[in-house]
């Protein structure tokens, strides 16, 4: 039996990365504590400001999932979540909107380096690759940008910092991009036929090749009740989520992903075994 103890220093997309990893691992007698000092869409500066306040600031408390043990959540700052336990991996990365933005991570990253160097100078730091926004992500019309041009954008960026900073990464986007573009079904696009000024629940647009939670119906969480269609182009479904935990485990762990009989519900073993396929190439392509 082998263990790690992780510590992320993220966002969403980290909680998505890590949503299988302990599931792929187990048949090959892998475990993991986790921790997460996790803030929904936080990006690097935020973390280091936050972090700031709260040295300053006793009684404030900055991540209220707190240093994960045995997904037990216990609330912390990030000093307090970084001498918590002997980690033995701290990963970092930037918030999506900013991700494909090289100069949104300076100096930020840098102070963030440091101080994890500081207060568990035993951990290796890793960089987390993230992934491009689907195709019909308004913030891509905005920013003018198609998927694969996010995806490189933000390539280049971790290129540089790894050849600037000699750390590795947990190539998380490369592996979706390779399965967005390599998919046994083709490219994910737009259903043409369905109408999207007069939708009716509970009919969705097709979604083939979809790594992301894409469009659904949402009546809960409405002023009145009365259904809407909404779309978040950003947050991995199963799929996608699979493919970013086998990503990790075979960074992790050195381990080929492909030899874990692991298959998360919602996939058939067909579909999991070109995932962990891509995951596995991505992890090579880095080393």
């Amino acid at each position: 039996m082998s263990h790690q103890e992780l510590l992320t220093i993220g966002n969403s997309f980290a909680d998505n990365a890590l949503t299988y990893l302990r599931q792929i691992g187990e048949p090959l007698q892998f475990t993991w504590t986790i921790g997460r000092a996790n803030i929904g869409g936080c990006p690097l500066e935020k973390h280091w400001n936050l972090h700031r306040y709260s040295d300053a600031t006793p009684d404030f408390v900055t991540y209220n999932d707190g240093a994960a043990i045995g997904d037990d959540p216990r609330q912390g700052t990030l000093r307090q979540m970084l001498v918590a336990r002997e980690w033995d991996v701290v990963t970092l990365q930037q918030a999506s909107v900013d991700s494909w933005c090289e100069e949104t991570y300076r100096p930020w990253l840098d102070k963030l380096i440091g101080l994890v160097r500081e207060l568990a100078p035993q951990a290796e730091i890793l960089l987390h690759h993230t992934w491009a926004y689907r195709s019909d992500a308004p913030l891509l019309a905005e920013w003018q940008l198609t998927t694969r041009q996010m995806h490189e954008r933000i390539c280049v960026v971790y290129a540089d910092l790894v050849a600037e900073l000699g750390l590795r990464t947990l190539p998380t986007g490369p592996a979706l991009q390779q399965a967005r573009e390599q998919g046994p079904d083709g490219k994910y696009e737009l259903d043409a036929g369905y109408n999207f000024d007069q939708p009716e629940p509970p009919a969705l647009p097709r979604q083939v090749n979809n790594h992301v939670i894409g469009y659904w119906w949402e009546a809960v969480d409405t002023l009145r009740g009365i259904p809407e269609l909404r779309l978040d182009p950003k947050h991995l479904n199963v799929r996608g989520c699979y493919v970013a935990s086998a990503t990790w485990f075979e960074t992790l762990t050195g381990r080929d992903v492909c030899t874990s009989s692991f298959c998360p519900l919602g996939l058939d073993e067909e579909d999991q075994r070109f995932l962990a396929g891509v995951a596995h190439d991505a992890v090579v392509a880095t080393r």
